[in-house]
């Protein structure tokens, strides 16, 4: 029991003064000057790192981290998964790779630094920064399943909420939380002041590090209390709405206009975001079309065997500010008029469908 305890201390202890924003930055200056030391062994025979390259390595460090930090990839490591985690990284290490390329360009100093160097390092440190992240991630996630570092959490709201949020807690468990305390009470009651204050000490006694404040959005009256009630303590205080069955799209906080904004829906691209989702388009979008090529020229040859008429058909869709713009697909059905302003859906076993119109469907490969 006493060893469990300690297990336990010791991981607080750990993850609380250690970090991701403290693991993770080190580990990727580390990774980086170990990879470039190395490349240059192999590249010129020797660890002895000329001036410039060490001012190199030190340059693609400093971008790194600030990139990183300033996507939030050093932030809330538990609760990325392993392919968001991995998603960030590339993308930062493309970026480093197109940028330190591009200034070693301009700057006409290709001859100063050898590009295998360049692209072996950037290459290597990406996939030992990419290793490291997971083999952190998940022998600290598998911490709190062993009783370490665990955050103590204590629930307070109505029981269906309550019970909604201990369920969600139960399923990510890797998150590291633990409930050590539940207090419910009616939707449709405010708690009185003895209840309030038998709460408020219940807390105290628990040991919670965060107390979670489980209501629906019709409780306003009810979270003020509470929150009034529990003023003098010291723990995390949060609120988790039940926002019940409205389907949110890139949901999130922000403020405007001085007051905090819950954001329903809304457009995560905005910003830099924009910038880095174009460039994406065009890099990707190209490496994609160049790799499809050979199928899209298999689905048209086959089309035009199998019906007359056109390879392709256009749709007009709703766009960004409400811009409409035209989308492009593989027909699948057969040539055929509509009365005006009338669009018929294709169902299953539809006779507009051509030979081969049902595959594509099925396979999404008229989407091509």
């Amino acid at each position: 029991m006493g060893g469990a305890t300690n297990r336990q201390k010791t991981g607080i202890a750990f993850s609380g003064r250690f970090p991701s924003q403290v693991i993770f930055p080190v580990l990727d200056i580390l990774i980086i000057f170990l990879c470039g030391v190395g490349v240059y062994l192999a590249r010129f025979g020797t660890i002895a790192l000329h001036e410039r390259y060490a001012l190199a390595l030190t340059c693609i460090s400093l971008i790194v981290l600030m990139v990183n930090s300033s996507t939030g990839s050093y932030k809330r490591w538990r609760v990325f998964s392993t392919i968001d985690l991995l998603s960030k990284l590339l993308f930062v290490w493309l970026g480093v790779g197109i940028f330190v390329t591009s200034i070693i360009y301009f700057a006409d100093a290709s001859e100063r630094y050898s590009r295998l160097w360049v692209g072996f390092t950037l290459l290597s440190s990406f996939i030992l920064a990419a290793c490291a992240r997971v083999l952190v991630q998940q022998g600290l996630r598998r911490l709190p399943l062993r009783g370490g570092s665990r955050r103590p959490i204590f629930l307070v709201g109505p029981g269906q909420n309550v019970l909604k949020v201990a369920k969600g807690m139960r399923a990510a468990a890797w998150e590291g939380h633990s409930i050590v305390g539940v207090e419910r009470f009616h939707t449709t009651l405010t708690p009185s002041d003895d209840q309030l204050k038998n709460i408020s000490a219940r807390i105290g006694r628990s040991g919670a590090a965060e107390i979670w404040i489980c209501a629906p959005l019709e409780m306003g009256e009810t979270v003020h209390a509470l929150f009034y009630a529990l003023r003098n303590h010291t723990e995390d205080i949060r609120l988790i709405p039940d926002f019940k069955d409205m389907r949110l799209l890139n949901h999130r906080t922000s403020e405007m206009a001085g007051h905090l904004v819950i954001d329903l829906s809304v457009s995560p691209i905005n910003g830099m975001a924009r910038f880095s989702k174009r460039a994406e388009d065009i890099v990707l979008g190209t490496l994609i079309t160049l790799l499809i090529l050979p199928v899209c020229a298999v689905i048209a040859v086959i089309i035009k065997m199998t019906s007359s008429g056109p390879v392709l058909f256009k749709q007009y869709r709703t766009g960004s500010s409400g811009k409409i713009f035209k989308v492009y697909k593989f027909r699948s059905m057969k040539v055929h008029k509509e009365k005006r302003g009338v669009v018929t859906q294709a169902t299953k076993g539809d006779s507009r469908l051509t030979p081969i119109g049902a595959f594509l469907r099925k396979t999404s490969l008229d989407e091509l």
